[in-house]
């Protein structure tokens, strides 16, 4: 299967360390609908691997744009 991605993303860093996802997977893992993955695959938002008709995406990359989303809390502050 890398093999088939290393040709397609041209990127194979993501798509090696794990699993490739379906947007309803990718969706259920954010928490968002369907369709709003679907739209930002098509924007370049996310990373997507294209086999075909299917749109798939790799674990690595939505861990990534959990990551990357992520604000860290503040630290309390003193009394």
């Amino acid at each position: 299967m890398s093999s088939i991605t290393q040709n397609v993303s041209g990127n194979t860093n993501n798509v090696k360390s794990g699993a490739l996802l379906s947007v309803e997977e990718a969706a259920a893992r954010l928490g968002l609908r369907p369709v709003t993955v679907r739209q930002w695959a098509s924007a370049r938002k996310i990373a997507r691997v294209k086999l075909g008709r299917r749109v798939l995406f790799a674990a690595s990359e939505i861990e990534r744009l959990i990551e990357s989303s992520t604000i860290p809390a503040l630290p309390e502050r003193a009394r």
